[in-house]
């Protein structure tokens, strides 16, 4: 079973974390026209770019990264 939260909402962009099949996703969206940063438990890949991130994840402007915990 699927889950999905919002993590963190701001008026520009948001964090959801969602869980299921055994594996962690978080995704963050980034609509305003700065970088965003989000903080997300443990490490994990950008399924997009191959980026690793640990512990913050930024967001650049207009962007969205799909965040894959290892």
């Amino acid at each position: 079973m699927e889950q999905t939260q919002k993590l963190q909402v701001h008026h520009h962009s948001m964090l959801q974390k969602k869980v299921g099949g055994g594996e962690t996703i978080y995704i963050a969206f980034n609509n305003g026209t700065g970088s965003q940063s989000f903080n997300i438990s443990g490490s994990g890949t950008d399924l997009i770019t191959g980026e690793s991130f640990s512990g913050t994840v930024s967001v650049p402007a207009l962007s969205a990264r799909y965040i894959l915990v290892k």
